[in-house]
């Protein structure tokens, strides 16, 4: 087979397998951040035009290159913000298993068949099809990170030492964590060449001067944002950390008293980070160890990463904030070393020669655990969330690991209850109010009120003070909530407006 049908598979094969899930939820969203974020972005652009573009760059407190893409792919096409988020999860996905194949046969040296094998592993196993079930952000920015690694074996010639610049500046503005990756991917190989230098007494000056342009192109807009997050923002007033990385490079987990990562012990943080290591990756990390090889880039990526995941095992009142965005992310590394151990080619490595594994024995392994990742991840894509396969159905790991990619904020099942609701709440508003709305129904506000001021709230703490404070002013204040979020609300003078399944709204 001719080599271009192999670049094409590479991302065909993962697109098809990602449109599974967008197609058995159609028409509605999948993935909590589409519609809490990129949907409202997209629905802006196309009310506001290239001004809210430009506010973007310099108001946002995250990378913005995708906003910026979405926008404007919507503001230009008016087609509809969810099916242009349907779209890019597996159009993100197919750019992931071109990235995986790339790298693989340029940096790597793999054959057609290999890469094209790491490429669709890559992409199919669960952990990275949760990552491309939201995370699109993230996904963008490991696909730039994967095209600048690359280039690492022609950067003797001047037109991949562009690349390299172009696609980490991309890669810098796409994602923050993985820009951190990025940076000390770089810095490592830095230190590699000097070291080189005095051991061999000599270096090669185009490598050198690549890395530390890219370092300081890089660093210039992961700074940036940085110094953004630590400005003022009323949504996370007394908040060091939250989602995000406001307040700080080292966080207490323990001690946090509004955001995501609440733990109230550290038996309670140790629990959640082995159990979803556990789930994530025990169907693959046998095999992983089995395949293992030194490689540079492979080496510090996935250590680093191994350190933000598991972190807070050790320093609980000290470690890296999001620990498990850092452990999703070992799935590129680790699928790569699986599949060095599972493809059936002349490879030994390190446990297979001392364990004098045949390739007979490694087809076997090929053959199981393809059919196990068939069943995982097909049972991932398509079981509803009230009834997931039972793999997956942790109430440690929920929060982390979807049990289903069938729902997004909300059950896709129950989207048509929301947007009922959403419509008759419309009804009923005065000129003079605003909406308060729970994280799960907020963007679906932002989508239905695009003129009117949504004021998100997480759980009872600083996020719903900081949303009762900005409404203070209105004549009305509407709130849409769901059970059990709605006690504050029947305690401190809101009426019932109307209730609707789960969903309740009130006023006042």
């Amino acid at each position: 087979m001719e080599e271009k049908y192999y670049y094409l598979l590479s991302f065909l094969v993962p697109f098809l397998i990602r449109t599974i899930p967008e197609v058995i939820s159609f028409p509605w969203p999948i993935g909590y951040d589409t519609i809490t974020f990129y949907v409202p972005v997209i629905h802006d652009y196309q009310i506001w035009g290239s001004i809210f573009s430009l506010t973007a760059l310099t108001d946002w407190h995250s990378a913005p290159l995708l906003y910026i893409v979405m926008g404007f792919l919507g503001y230009i096409s008016r087609v509809d913000p969810i099916l242009i988020i349907k779209f890019f999860g597996p159009f993100l996905s197919g750019c992931l298993g071109l990235s995986v194949f790339f790298f693989s046969k340029s940096y790597l040296g793999w054959s057609n068949k290999k890469s094209l094998v790491c490429a669709l592993i890559c992409t199919s196993y669960f952990v990275t099809l949760r990552l491309t079930w939201d995370s699109y952000r993230n996904v963008l920015g490991l696909i730039f990170f994967i095209l600048t690694m690359s280039q690492l074996s022609k950067l003797e010639k001047r037109r991949n030492v562009l690349f390299f610049l172009i696609f980490s500046f991309l890669c810098a503005f796409s994602h923050e964590l993985v820009t951190v990756i990025l940076l000390i991917t770089l810095i490592y190989l830095v230190l590699l060449e000097f070291y080189k230098k005095l051991k061999e007494n000599g270096f090669q000056k185009k490598r050198l001067t690549a890395f530390i342009s890219s370092i300081f192109l890089s660093s210039i807009f992961f700074i940036s944002y940085y110094t953004n997050w630590l400005g003022a923002n009323i949504y996370y007033f007394d908040n060091p950390f939250a989602e995000y990385f406001y307040g700080g490079i080292l966080v207490d987990y323990i001690s946090l008293r509004v955001g995501f990562y609440l733990y109230p012990t550290v038996d309670v943080l140790n629990a959640h980070i082995i159990q979803l290591f556990v789930i994530g990756f025990a169907p693959i990390l046998f095999f992983a160890v089995l395949g293992y090889f030194r490689n540079d880039v492979l080496d510090v990526t996935t250590l680093f990463l191994l350190i933000g995941s598991f972190m807070p095992l050790a320093l609980p009142h000290s470690a890296l904030p999001l620990w498990s965005r850092w452990m999703l992310m070992l799935t590129i590394p680790l699928t790569v070393y699986a599949t060095n151990f599972l493809f059936p080619d002349e490879t030994n490595t390190l446990f297979v020669s001392k364990l004098r594994i045949s390739k007979f024995i490694r087809t076997r392994f090929l053959v199981i655990f393809i059919s196990l990742l068939i069943v995982l991840s097909f049972t991932y894509m398509v079981m509803p969330p009230d009834a997931p396969f039972p793999y997956f159905n942790n109430i440690n790991t929920a929060r982390y690991l979807t049990p289903s990619m069938q729902r997004n904020t909300v059950p896709v099942s129950m989207c048509q209850e929301v947007v009922f609701a959403l419509n008759l709440l419309g009804f009923n508003m005065s000129l003079d109010s605003c909406i308060i709305a729970h994280e799960s129904l907020a963007g679906w506000a932002q989508l239905a009120f695009p003129f009117k001021p949504v004021f998100v709230y997480y759980s009872m703490d600083a996020y719903l003070q900081s949303a009762l404070f900005l409404a203070r002013n209105f004549d009305k204040i509407y709130v849409i909530t769901m059970i059990p979020y709605d006690h504050y609300f029947k305690q401190n003078g809101f009426d019932l407006s109307f209730q609707l399944g789960l969903i309740r709204v009130y006023v006042k």
